[in-house]
This record gives structure tokens, sequence and C-alpha cells, in this order.
């Protein structure tokens, strides 16, 4: 397989060398929204909302250009914000405000026979930022899979709204968490992806 490429001179200025929370507490979803994710931004828009009924200083930033396609439960989901896509040069800038940026699949049966072969383009300028990633999804799929296998990701491989605020709430309490997932991502982008 090839991988996929990201010029790294555009984040090194950007990238995080501190993972200290900001407030709120902010996960950034960047791209399109099609086939094999709208329901889980859903399920993470949902999350957010139910974190912020129980206190949480949390908020989901949904970057996309594609707000058409956004589900109406992330529309009316508390703490959601759809916003228009930045241009690429803005990017890596962006990613590395982020608390922890999202990439995520959807855990239907279509969706996981759609993407057994494919990684999203994200792979590689996500983890150059810097930005601790969670990331969403079915055991099998080779985005979950890559992330689990390396160590440069958040892994939620089971549609669980408890295991999914869980986790959204361990990369929020845990700093040491967020510093070691980013150091670990932008190692992976340096030596695979440069």
């Amino acid at each position: 397989s090839l991988p996929i490429p990201v010029e790294l001179d555009t984040y090194q200025a950007a990238a995080r060398t501190l993972w200290t929370a900001s407030r709120p507490f902010r996960l950034q979803f960047g791209g399109r929204v099609g086939w094999a994710l709208r329901e889980s931004l859903a399920d993470i828009a949902q999350a957010v909302s139910i974190l912020r009924k129980e206190g949480a200083d949390v908020v989901f930033d949904l970057l996309t250009f594609e707000p058409e396609n956004v589900p109406d439960t992330c529309r009316a989901s508390d703490g959601v914000f759809v916003q228009a896509a930045v241009p690429p040069a803005e990017l890596p800038r962006l990613q590395a405000k982020a608390d922890v940026l999202v990439i995520c699949l959807d855990f239907d049966p279509r969706s996981i026979r759609q993407a057994r072969f494919s990684m999203p383009s994200k792979i590689a300028g996500c983890p150059a930022s810097g930005t601790p990633i969670l990331v969403y999804g079915p055991t099998g799929s080779p985005v979950v899979e890559y992330a689990r296998r390396e160590g440069w990701g958040k892994v939620v491989d089971r549609r669980d709204p408890m295991t999914l605020r869980a986790a959204v709430r361990e990369l929020m309490n845990s700093a040491n968490l967020r510093e070691q997932l980013g150091r670990k991502a932008k190692r992976l982008a340096t030596e695979r992806h440069d």
C-alpha cells in the first residue's frame, strides 16, 4: 500500500508542543460528511450534548464543505457548531488549536464493507498537527486498526454511548494521555507520512 503524504513543513510552526486543555474543551471534525460517517458524527454530537448536561465544559466543532449533509441530530445537539471548512493552508493552525481531533466511521455493515480497504486522507494531516485524536469506528476497519497498532489515537471500536462518553471524559481529564497521543501521532507523521 502507498503511504498518505503530508507536507510536514506546513505543520512544523503550528503543531502542538503543549497539551493543556482549553476552555471549553474542543473536539473537532473536519472534512466531508458523506457515506460511512453520518451516524458516528451524530453519536459524537449526542455524547457532547449529554456531557454538557452533566456539567462538562466541552464543545464539538464540525467543519465541512458539505453542511447540507450534516445530520439534524448534530445541529440539534447542545454544544455542536457546524462551520464552513477552511482553506487547506489554514488546516495546520486550526487542527493544532483543537484539543482533540475526531476521525470516525459508521458501524453499519454497508459502511464497514465500503471502507474496508479505505484510509481517510486526513490520516496524515491530523497526526502531523500533534493534536490528540479520537478514533471512533468498528474493529477491523483500517483506520481503527492503524490507530490501535501504532498507538496514535484513543480508539473507541464499538457503538456504545457510555464508552464513547467515557473516552471523551478521559481525554478531557488527562493531559498525560493527550500529550502521549499527540507526541506519538507527530512521530508517526514524521516517520511514515512526510
